[in-house]
């Protein structure tokens, strides 16, 4: 009996009518998706100047912000401090979670490729993954967590602050103007002598100002424009008075990765 049943299953023909139109959309949904995924690096490389303080900020952009500083503290005794930074994070988890991205997308399209071979492309696609979202980050960006961006646009604000020695001044009258380009966060603080005056309110004008013009491609429109709001406050606030002096040297900072 058994020989017999052997004999019958190493004749005839065998096939599968379901393989051949599976495997066939899989190529054209891999093919798709390889075209997006072409499509979206193109415009990262393509915005990846936005990205680029001194890029966005050129010399006459930085001049005229510093011009702005200076006609702000004329009239009054505080202090302003403007830092626009590239970054306020490395965002790691945002280029891991692009490696993978792209590791899936290989994964979807390669087609009659053994176990070990797919894991070895996936790893492979994984890597160059992580590398474009490491060297755009108009591309990371897009992996980037908005809550993490904003924690991270925070963080640095309050180092920002510390480091520039905002703190120090003798009212605690400094301003810090803080713009992080990949977060695309803007931050506006003043120290508890100017805050204690005015609230939330004024800096969040200024903030406003700073982001409409920053959206719109003009952040330095935007940062003379908060600039004076920020100045216009502290001159009602904190006049200037005979034999003030600037209490701080650095009033621009621009600074890549």
């Amino acid at each position: 009996m058994v020989s017999s049943i052997a004999a019958l299953a190493q004749t005839g023909a065998h096939g599968s009518w379901e393989s051949a139109p599976l495997e066939g959309w899989r190529v054209i949904a891999g093919a798709a998706l390889g075209l997006l995924a072409c499509a979206w690096i193109l415009r990262a490389l393509a915005g990846g100047a936005r990205y680029r303080a001194l890029g966005v900020l050129g010399e006459p952009e930085r001049e005229r912000v510093r011009g702005a500083i200076a006609r702000a503290e004329e009239a009054t005794s505080g202090e302003l401090v403007v830092v626009v930074l590239e970054r306020s994070d490395a965002h790691l988890s945002a280029r891991l979670l692009a490696g993978l991205c792209l590791a899936q997308l290989v994964a979807l399209s390669v087609v009659a490729v053994p176990p070990l071979g797919l894991l070895g492309v996936m790893a492979l696609a994984w890597l160059a993954g992580f590398g474009l979202a490491s060297a755009l980050p108009a591309l990371s960006r897009a992996f980037a967590s908005e809550a993490q961006a904003t924690r991270a646009a925070s963080e640095q604000a309050l180092v920002e602050f510390q480091a520039q020695g905002l703190h120090e001044t003798e009212e605690r009258t400094g301003v810090l103007l803080l713009v992080s380009l990949y977060e695309r966060r803007a931050i506006v603080m003043g120290d508890k002598g100017i805050h204690a005056k005015v609230g939330d309110a004024h800096w969040a004008r200024a903030r406003d100002l700073l982001l409409e013009s920053a959206a719109s491609g003009r952040l330095c429109d935007g940062l003379v424009a908060a600039v004076g709001e920020c100045g216009r406050v502290l001159a009602e606030n904190f006049p200037v008075r005979p034999g003030d002096s600037n209490e701080l040297s650095d009033h621009l900072v621009v600074r890549g990765e």
